[in-house]
């Protein structure tokens, strides 16, 4: 449990104010606990650095299968998981973006987290094609790249980032597609329905 702690806020940290300005020391004074208690489950900072993000983004992608499994149509998952994984990767301030290349395994692993919202992307834009809720004359590969760009930007808030996609997933509904928007923006105040039961954390 001590390691589990430590890790969930060592990652907070690190995303939200960068890996060099995060120190042993600082974490071991925040987290109340001694550096030699550090040391024993962390052999050094490399160490905890690549395990915290290694287990953040397990966290995450467990978050995004389980929004997923609750949301009932296409457009719906393409909104609810899209804003889920822009939480997370919003909070990665710039600075832990540039530091983050010296370790190569952590950049592998958030690149697999990438990855898996982008197929998660295309899979839902093809479901939403078969049901209609989609038009089928669009480039879908492009559009998951595009809205994954939107997805890493750390610039947007949550509400800019919503309002981003909606007017990508408008541009390529058909008029079924449209009526679900519609039904989707109507029950959007009601953000709990969505987002109470799975919380990456805040940073």
């Amino acid at each position: 449990m001590e390691r589990e702690r430590i890790l969930e806020f060592a990652c907070r940290f690190f995303v939200c104010y960068g890996i060099k300005s995060v120190s042993m020391d600082y974490l071991a004074e925040k987290l109340r606990v001694s550096k030699r208690t550090l040391y024993e489950r962390f052999s050094d900072k490399q160490t905890l650095v690549v395990s915290a993000i290694g287990r953040e983004c397990c966290n995450a992608e467990h978050i995004l299968q389980r929004v997923s499994a609750r949301c009932s149509t296409p457009l719906e998952r393409l909104m609810v998981t899209s804003i889920k994984a822009h939480e997370t990767f919003a909070a990665h301030c710039n600075a832990f973006r540039e530091e983050l290349v010296r370790y190569p395994s952590s950049v592998e692993r958030i690149d697999s987290l990438s990855d898996t919202v982008c197929e998660s992307l295309r899979r839902d834009f093809q479901t939403g094609m078969a049901d209609g809720s989609l038009q089928t004359d669009q480039n879908y590969e492009l559009l998951s790249r595009v809205c994954l760009t939107h997805i890493t930007d750390n610039r947007l808030d949550r509400n800019d980032f919503a309002r981003v996609l909606r007017t990508l997933l408008r541009g390529c509904c058909t008029e079924q597609g449209l009526f679900e928007m519609e039904r989707l923006k109507s029950r959007w105040s009601e953000q709990q329905f969505y987002f109470k039961d799975f919380k990456f954390g805040k940073r």
